[in-house]
C-alpha cells in the first residue's frame, strides 16, 4: 500500500512538472514571441534600437533581419500551439503516465528550443551586421536580458 501511494505521489509530481513546463513554454512564446532578445518584442523594439544607437540604415537592416525570420517564428509558434494542445488531449485521455506523455512533452521542448535557436541565430545575424564599435553594446544588452530571471 505504501509503495502504491509513493508511486501515486510521484506521478502527481511528474504531472505537475509537465504542466509547469508546458505553461512556462506557453508564456515564453506568448509574451516574448519565442524570442530571447528585446528586439523581437515590438513594445521594447524602440528602446532596444535606442540603446544600440543605430543609424537609420542599421535600424532598417535590423528590421529586415526580423522580417526574414518572422515567417519561421510564426510557423514555430503554430507548431508550439499544436504540441501544447496534443499534450492537453493526452492528459485528459490518459489516467497514467505513459510514453505518449513523454513524447508530447519532448515535442513541446523541441519546438521551444527551436524558437530559442531562431532567436540566437537572429542575434548573431544582427551582431555581424553591426560595425565593430557597436557589437560590444549588443553583446552587453543580450547578456543583461539573458541574466534576468524569467
Amino acid at each position: 500500500m505504501k509503495k502504491s501511494k509513493a508511486i501515486g505521489s510521484l506521478l502527481i509530481f511528474i504531472l505537475g512538472f509537465v504542466l509547469l513546463s508546458a505553461a512556462t513554454c506557453f508564456f515564453t512564446v506568448r509574451f516574448m514571441n519565442g524570442c530571447l532578445l528585446p528586439c523581437c518584442v515590438p513594445a521594447q523594439e524602440e528602446s532596444f534600437f535606442t540603446r544600440l544607437n543605430l543609424t537609420p540604415d542599421e535600424e532598417k537592416n535590423f528590421h529586415e533581419i526580423v522580417r526574414r525570420t518572422e515567417a519561421r517564428r510564426e510557423s514555430l509558434e503554430g507548431d508550439f500551439e499544436k504540441a501544447k494542445n496534443r499534450l492537453a488531449q493526452i492528459l485528459v485521455k490518459n489516467e497514467r503516465y505513459s510514453e505518449e506523455v513523454t513524447k508530447a512533452v519532448h515535442a513541446i521542448h523541441q519546438v521551444h528550443g527551436d524558437l530559442q535557436q531562431l532567436s540566437i541565430e537572429q542575434y548573431y545575424e544582427m551582431l555581424t551586421s553591426l560595425p565593430e564599435e557597436k557589437r560590444e553594446n549588443l553583446k552587453n544588452i543580450a547578456s543583461q536580458v539573458l541574466s534576468q530571471p524569467q
